[in-house]
């Protein structure tokens, strides 16, 4: 299922053509889909712009800013390519001619060429495909990808892999550029690639104090970044504080916390003013943990999608993931509909003539409902999900970690873990629940005390700080984040659509998505919340610190 294109259907010319009008933001999608699809594009011939394509380097790697010309770079490499004879399936590139037959390298080369006049290195498209080709060989071990990945697979899978890097440069230069007016989309939030050539170039800058490295791979196997924070030097014994977000695909504001608090850090140590428990703490930040599904949610037309993307066969028809985001009444979201027997799916159609709608879209697992807690009946034949287990694997191998704060967007709220607490441990989230309620006023919920306090359908059963708390023995919390000024939530607006005369309950009553109005009172408020929570990040962990 190519769920870039959440329709399915061709990019809208009227839209196409604001894509230059755009401001240029770096989305490289780290890894993506090998789907054929045609390519939808530019011009074989133009000129690369050069204000749109400044390398920025870090950790000592170039990486450029996409335009349409690496678009045309790579279709007119797979159109150099396409016949089996003009493929040269043993790549020396010492001794290649620039004659056919081409290896992938060579077909690359020579499109450039073609495409903007010379050969830079290297050029977007380029590092766009040997992405593609780690992601479809993850275990590979190969000297020169490009050479390799020619020498040892066959025709159909160069050509695969040109398919799959052409249309992530096409995704990019379409999604994350516009929304339903034409203007820029979530201007102030980072793309996950964004934060995650972030958290290099800090490793990079200051690797006393910044490491990076990834925990584990997605289901769709995307990196999942950590950025350990600490002084590596020191060889003292430390205490461990886990902070994460992003869990839920559609929270996509929280992750600006996270990577926010090492930025601070950074400056901090700038000014020659690090805090006193840098070098008593190991502090790991996993600013995304739902990679995927932050990734799809911040392409229009932005569906709530809280899972990861597991394909999964949700009605049970032997098919998955057959239904698709429809945005029915044209806002640019994709809302949850208000419709007798719908009122749990999002706006979508009936795509498979099952009666249903939207009953198997993309999305599978709640990640925050996966984790292997006692309190949880599960399946004989059950596994945890990739990013589950990545987080699982880590937190055995440091078993120094003793403090936990996972972040998620709604209202401020502190949410203490779903397990029976005893007197001290009440005692304990109660004064932990008082001091961020200082900073950020809100409500603390207990769930175990008032499960059915916010009318959570969801079962509260199997969330990562109840795993954490009740298998690892941390202290662990939810800290929710919002808008000061909407402390509760308000009754949404509604759209009515007619969508057929003669169809029984035609009639949608479709409401403006109340996440995405939070995401968007956040996104004008990042700069003051990313400073406010980072004061409080750092009070908190130095009281952890001095209570040992």
């Amino acid at each position: 299922m190519r769920l870039l294109s959440p329709t399915g259907s061709e990019p809208d010319p009227r839209r196409s053509g604001k894509i230059a009008r755009m401001s240029t933001r770096l989305a490289s999608i780290i890894g993506c889909a090998l789907v054929a699809a045609p390519l939808h594009g530019c011009s074989p011939l133009m000129e690369r712009e050069a204000s749109t394509t400044p390398a920025l380097r870090m950790a000592g790697i170039e990486v450029h800013k996409p335009n349409a010309s690496d678009a045309a770079i790579v279709r007119r490499a797979a159109q150099l390519l396409s016949n089996p004879s003009d493929w040269n399936a043993s790549c020396e590139r010492s001794t290649e001619t620039g004659a056919a037959p081409y290896s992938l390298y060579t077909a690359l080369r020579l499109a450039c060429t073609d495409i903007v006049g010379h050969y830079e290195h290297p050029p977007f498209a380029l590092e766009e495909v040997r992405r593609v080709i780690d992601r479809t060989c993850p275990d590979a071990a190969f000297t020169h990808r490009l050479r390799d990945f020619n020498n040892t697979r066959s025709h159909g899978a160069v050509l695969a892999v040109l398919r799959a890097a052409g249309e992530a440069i096409e995704e990019q230069l379409y999604f994350l550029r516009t929304d339903v007016d034409g203007g820029p989309a979530f201007q102030a939030l980072r793309t996950n690639t964004e934060i995650e050539l972030r958290m290099r170039e800090l490793a990079h800058g200051r690797p006393r104090w910044f490491r990076y490295t990834s925990i584990g791979r997605t289901v769709q196997g995307r990196p999942i970044p950590l950025l350990h924070v600490s002084d590596h030097d020191s060889t003292r014994e430390k205490t461990g504080v886990w902070i994460d977000a992003g869990i839920h695909g559609f929270e996509t504001a929280c992750p600006e916390v996270v990577i926010g608090l090492a930025e601070d850090l950074a400056e901090r140590l700038a000014r020659g003013r690090a805090p006193d428990w840098l070098g008593r703490v190991d502090l790991f930040l996993v600013p995304v943990l739902n990679v995927d599904g932050r990734e799809l949610c911040m392409r229009p037309p932005y569906p709530v999608l809280r899972a990861n993307l597991c394909p999964s066969d949700d009605d049970g028809d032997g098919r998955v993931d057959e239904e698709s985001f429809v945005d029915l009444n044209g806002d640019g979201r994709i809302a949850w509909l208000n419709r007798p027997g719908h009122e749990h799916t999002y706006e979508s159609l009936d795509a498979d003539g099952d009666g249903r709608w939207g009953e198997d879209l993309p999305g599978g697992v709640d990640l925050n409902r996966d984790y292997p807690v006692t309190s949880r009946e599960r399946p004989a034949d059950w596994t945890p999900q990739p990013e589950t287990r990545a987080v699982i694997d880590f937190w055995l191998a440091h078993p120094q970690i003793e403090l936990a704060v996972s972040y998620h967007t709604s209202i401020n709220m502190f949410i203490s873990p779903y397990v029976p607490l005893n007197d001290e441990e009440t005692e304990r989230y109660a004064n932990l629940a008082a001091r961020f309620l200082e900073h950020f006023p809100g409500v603390h919920w207990n769930m175990h005390a008032s499960p059915d306090a916010y009318g959570v359908a969801q079962p509260l059963t199997g969330m990562n700080i109840e795993w954490f708390h009740a298998a690892r023995g941390a202290t662990a919390f939810i800290l929710e984040i919002g808008p000061d000024d909407r402390p509760r939530r308000e009754p949404p607006q509604v759209d009515t659509l007619q969508l057929s005369p003669t169809a029984t309950g035609s009639t949608l009553r479709i409401p403006t998505g109340y996440y995405r109005q939070v995401e968007t009172h956040l996104e004008a408020e990042l700069t003051s919340l990313r400073t406010r929570h980072a004061r409080y990040l750092t009070d908190l962990i130095a009281t952890v610190v001095e209570g040992k």
